[in-house]
């Protein structure tokens, strides 16, 4: 009784509450613009059916990190019925199957004749149907009994451009189909097995007067299956759940050693069952769905890199280097054996994303993405690590410089950097070998570097040069190299160096020549701790080069 009482008193401060965000809410809707919400990174498609003349769409959405981890191959869900099923399939997905690829495959798009009238839907009625109506007339009007067809569509045109056009694991397909959806999806199991490797059929629809049954077991081959098959139906089913166990049945009674069986019995009717089936199947499917890393054995320095000449050259292209994304900010440790960049994605104009590697046993470690604030600033960039490799410099999404420290074989905490600046932005902090720090102030636009005294820095003054913006201070101090757009070059940004001078002045830029500066925007550079090459950005990508490019402009009077 007093459940009962806590529950009504609970639905009454509720509906109270509600009312009450209701009509504050029907006061801003008078001002307030309506617009549709878009499932976000969901790819909408078109594919065409060529042999049958139809006009479909796919839905994709790509895991994660799928740009970003250019060497794995993913396991793709395949789901028909896709308007109805994107959302729970996709929600599911985020937490139980985030390394899959979703492809969703919707019904005929601009149904014409007597089958549109039945609705937007009304082409399963025909693609999932396995055979024909026994009522002659039923059958003039739509067509059922073309299974075949669209199977035939699945295979050999959206299977080819899902696999022709991402990373896929074509050795790790799955299908989840519900009520028609599942019928389609157990006649494609028993004609065409090798369509998936794992069938999820929810509820399926095998009525149609008993005749669904004789039909499939006429299809059962003799051959292994070598499937993995979730069934269920809901408990509520009672008319139709008969037909699922005599399917059940038959697969049982194959005696197939390559078919795994699971059967689940889920709490409600055909429709009240299919939430639940999305996700307790989707659980079932999880232990399948590793993705395939084909990340290749990097060994020695430099991630095995062949080294470069005086000729720049992309820095482990599709392993750094990857295309859609920019990438900059390289930082190496002191020995070398730890590595540390920047990435954003080129639609994005500020949140840059840290990777890490570490040299282990020769080998490198697969690059993995660091957050040193754990998630609460959606930007860390321009990371540098100390001369003795115990700080990591970076500035957060606010333009404020940040470190972390070495500590018991990992790091600190972020701890805001406490720069003689007051609320003026920076980026780019280089710490020079006698641990002055460099540093852009963006707010004044002006290079400045800070005397380190025990590991603070409480002045600041001006770098005397003509110009500059990200620059790099090298290990032995007597060069500055800097970046700055190039009015001769469409102004474009370029590299230029400035060579210390034996009264300790900077001498004018010099421009690194053709080689290095080039019509594209050439940032963001960095000298290894080594002093043998430079590092820096082109058109998004990370190139390399001999610091003999920079040495050899250095004049005989400095």
């Amino acid at each position: 009784m007093k459940v009962t009482k806590l529950f009504t008193l609970i639905c009454i401060i509720s509906l109270n509450a509600v009312y009450a965000q209701e009509n504050n809410a029907n006061d801003k809707a008078k001002t307030a613009t309506i617009t549709n919400l878009e499932l976000s990174k969901i790819q909408v498609v078109p594919i065409k059916d060529t042999k049958n003349d139809r006009q479909y769409e796919l839905y994709i959405k790509l895991p994660e990190g799928y740009a970003e981890n250019v060497y794995v191959n993913y396991p793709v869900i395949y789901f028909t019925d896709a308007l109805w099923h994107i959302e729970i399939i996709s929600g599911s997905a985020d937490f139980l199957a985030k390394d899959a690829i979703l492809v969703g495959i919707s019904w005929e798009k601009n149904l014409k004749g007597d089958l549109a009238t039945l609705g937007a839907h009304a082409s399963r009625f025909r693609d999932f149907s396995i055979q024909p109506s026994s009522n002659p007339q039923a059958q003039e009007r739509y067509q059922l009994g073309q299974a075949s067809n669209h199977l035939d569509f699945i295979r050999n045109e959206v299977i080819k451009y899902v696999e022709n056009k991402y990373r896929t694991d074509a050795d790790n397909r799955s299908y989840f189909g519900y009520s028609a959806g599942a019928k389609f999806g157990a006649y494609t199991l028993l004609t065409q097995p090798n369509t998936f490797k794992n069938y999820i059929l929810g509820s399926p629809s095998l009525s149609s007067g008993g005749r669904d049954v004789p039909v499939l077991s006429k299809l059962v081959p003799n051959e292994a299956l070598n499937a993995n098959v979730f069934i269920s139906y809901g408990d509520l089913e009672k008319e139709t759940s008969p037909y699922t166990d005599e399917m059940i049945a038959l697969l049982k009674n194959k005696n197939d050693k390559g078919l795994l069986l699971k059967h689940e019995v889920i709490e409600g009717t055909h429709e009240t069952a299919f939430p639940m089936t999305a996700v307790h199947s989707m659980k079932w499917l999880s232990q399948w769905l590793l993705p395939v890393n084909n990340y290749p054995v990097l060994e020695g320095p430099y991630f095995g890199q062949k080294l470069p000449g005086v000729t720049p050259e992309v820095f482990a292209p599709d392993i750094v280097s990857v295309k859609g994304r920019n990438e900059a900010a390289v930082s190496f440790s002191p020995d070398l054996n730890e590595f540390y960049f920047t990435t954003k994605k080129r639609s994005e104009n500020f949140d840059g994303t840290v990777y890490f590697s570490r040299l282990e046993n020769k080998k490198w470690t697969d690059l993995k993405k660091v957050s040193f604030t754990e998630g609460k600033s959606s930007n860390e960039s321009h990371t540098s690590m100390s001369p003795n490799g115990k700080r990591i410099y970076f500035i957060d999404d606010h333009g404020k410089a940040l470190y972390v420290s070495r500590f018991k074989g990992s790091w600190s905490d972020a701890t805001p950097l406490d720069l003689p600046i007051g609320d003026d932005k920076v980026f780019n902090l280089i710490e020079a070998q006698n641990g002055d720090l460099y540093f852009f102030n963006t707010t004044k636009w002006k290079l400045y570097y800070a005397r380190n005294k025990n590991g603070e820095f409480p002045e600041a003054w001006e770098v005397d040069i003509e110009f500059g913006g990200h620059a790099h201070i090298s290990p032995s101090q007597d060069y500055l190299v800097v970046d700055e757009l190039n009015k001769n070059r469409g102004d474009k940004l370029d590299l230029y160096v400035y060579f210390k001078k034996q009264d300790g002045t900077w001498s004018k830029p010099f421009d690194l020549g053709d080689e290095v500066n080039t019509d594209s925007h050439e940032a963001q550079p960095r000298i290894t701790p080594d002093g043998k090459y430079l590092f820096y950005s082109r058109n998004g990508d990370i190139y390399w080069v001999s610091t003999a490019v920079i040495h050899r402009l250095k004049p005989d009077d400095i």
